[in-house]
């Protein structure tokens, strides 16, 4: 909108920064997809955590640019940019339910809601409560930002930076934690099992898809047992046809899909190997 009424007003510079503002935005929002291309609602991906990671130097970035001359408008395109991946990443893990740099569609969806609400529907009472809190948390952080660059002026940045630092690390370590793997392979989202059952799929000239993969527990589960064990998994993997498969593998995938750790696979376990597999 005020791009807009720059250009009908004829303040061509002013037009140029906002475009380019949004440009930026759309960057960061760019550089969150390009990392997550297969993200799944509620569930975190292998480059959540890089992904927060670029966030936090680019308002890192803006910070140093604010310190050395506030009048830069490089510190704007970091900021913007930091911006478009915060929104971009709370976007793909609710759903497209949360925007957490604007609300107007906030503002909206709840308007909706609570009219729904007075004509009985309260199916989405829940998501009004979700709404609302973070419209109340997006004016709180409005609140603290008014304070913190009144006493810290150019280096409140540093406040963002350090919170997206945060996040990501937590990504990490989470992902680390959960998929029993190590901190460099949740970064680099390098993780071996991975790219063994996408061998496997090429082999059969099967696409990567999770019905594929669910259906294959059955034909691993050679005696029936509802489990998949060490020996099973190993040959199901050498008809495969995949090349240079060893023992060595086989207790990767087996320590990375073992959560109870009673040296089985069960079914239940084996869904959720390829519930994270399919986030990649």
């Amino acid at each position: 909108t005020k791009a807009g009424l720059q250009l009908a007003d004829g303040q061509f510079d002013d037009f140029g920064f906002s475009v380019r503002m949004i440009l930026c935005f759309m960057c960061g929002a760019c550089i969150s997809g390009a990392m997550n291309p297969k993200s799944e609602a509620y569930q975190l991906g292998p480059s959540y955590g890089p992904t927060f990671l670029i966030g936090s130097l680019f308002l890192v970035l803006a910070c140093i640019f604010s310190i050395v001359d506030n009048t830069h408008e490089e510190l704007f395109y970091f900021a913007a940019a930091a911006n478009g991946i915060q929104n971009g990443m709370s976007s793909m893990y609710s759903g497209n339910l949360i925007r957490s740099t604007h609300l107007t569609g906030t503002s909206t969806d709840i308007g909706l809601i609570l009219g729904q609400m007075i004509r009985g529907n309260f199916a989405n009472a829940w998501k009004c409560f979700i709404l609302v809190s973070l419209a109340t948390s997006f004016w709180l952080g409005g609140l603290i930002s008014y304070f913190a660059t009144r006493e810290f002026e150019s280096y409140s940045l540093i406040f963002n930076a350090v919170l997206f630092f945060a996040i990501g690390c937590g990504c990490i370590l989470y992902l680390s934690i959960h998929n029993k793997i190590s901190i460099w392979q949740a970064i680099t989202g390098n993780w071996k099992w991975d790219a063994m059952l996408n061998a496997m799929q090429s082999n059969k000239g099967y696409g990567m898809d999770q019905e594929f993969l669910l259906g294959l527990f059955d034909r691993m589960d050679a005696d029936g047992s509802g489990e998949i064990d060490e020996d099973e998994l190993f040959e199901a993997l050498k008809e495969t046809g995949l090349a240079g498969v060893t023992m060595k593998h086989v207790k990767f995938m087996m320590k990375a899909a073992d959560d109870n750790g009673d040296g089985v696979i069960s079914r239940d376990e084996w869904t959720a190997l390829v519930k994270r597999m399919n986030c990649k």
